[in-house]
């Protein structure tokens, strides 16, 4: 069995996490679609869209636990392969197929954003920057692994990676970034390839919730951000941000 999870949080309009859906379903006929969901009770049409719906409640629980359902029910039902994707507009399922169709002999595959989208509307946060950020701890703390491994998007291609993996316990906003590591750690072959994405104009995310990410990746791997990001003027705000909110307070 192949399997397509998405995670999504639905408020109230479902056309966009629908549209991904039918482009999965076409691009991807012999995967199955399962979905892991949070928000507003998914419409008959999303269940219909859908081989298996996973709702766990109105309250978002992070990026974690929706992929830890995911994988479960991987596991659980024996799939070979496990294609993990956010049911937001940004990954463009021609550009999936792509990569897929591309990836050859491995166990896993981390799709590289060919251009970092960036968040104008809505947000002063610098993504871009935050992500180098999270990848400077993620390197600190598995040396000499990936380049640039991106969040949203994972394809596990074989089931040596899909049974590594083990989110249950994993702290809410990490777990693409600790899933990628348990990969790395569990001897799997990953390979990176790049590929176009859509621009995405507005975000949720906020300056408090990434910086509570950077906090839960410190605890989680051992390793400080002010120990291994740069003193360079780039940083500054970032440094500023960390040591006046995060600085000893506890993490949720």
């Amino acid at each position: 069995m192949r399997l397509i999870g998405f995670r999504a949080l639905i408020k109230k309009d479902e056309d966009v996490l629908l549209s991904q859906i039918r482009d999965a379903r076409r691009l991807f006929p012999e995967f199955s679609v399962i979905l892991a969901v949070c928000g507003d009770e998914p419409s008959s049409t999303v269940l219909d869209a859908c081989d298996e719906v996973l709702y766990y409640g109105e309250a978002p629980r992070g990026f974690t636990y929706p992929w830890h359902l995911l994988v479960k029910y991987a596991q659980d039902c024996g799939a070979s392969e496990l294609i993990l994707c956010d049911g937001d507009e940004q990954f463009i399922f021609s550009e999936l197929r792509r990569v897929y169709d591309n990836a050859g002999e491995c166990d896993a595959v981390m799709p590289i954003r060919r251009k970092k989208p960036l968040f104008f509307s809505d947000t002063c946060i610098d993504r871009v920057l935050m992500e180098e950020c999270e990848n400077m701890l993620f390197r600190a703390a598995c040396p000499n692994a990936l380049i640039d491994p991106q969040p949203g998007a994972i394809m596990l291609l074989s089931r040596k990676a899909i049974s590594c993996l083990d989110l249950e316990a994993v702290p809410s906003w990490i777990g693409d970034i600790v899933a990628t590591a348990q990969l790395i750690k569990s001897g799997c072959l990953i390979k990176e390839l790049e590929m176009d994405v859509r621009e995405q104009a507005k975000t949720n995310v906020t300056l408090e919730r990434e910086l509570l990410k950077i906090r839960q990746m410190e605890r989680y791997f051992g390793e400080s951000l002010l120990d291994v990001i740069p003193k360079k003027a780039r940083y500054a705000h970032v440094r500023r941000c960390y040591e006046e909110y995060l600085h000893d307070r506890p993490c949720g």
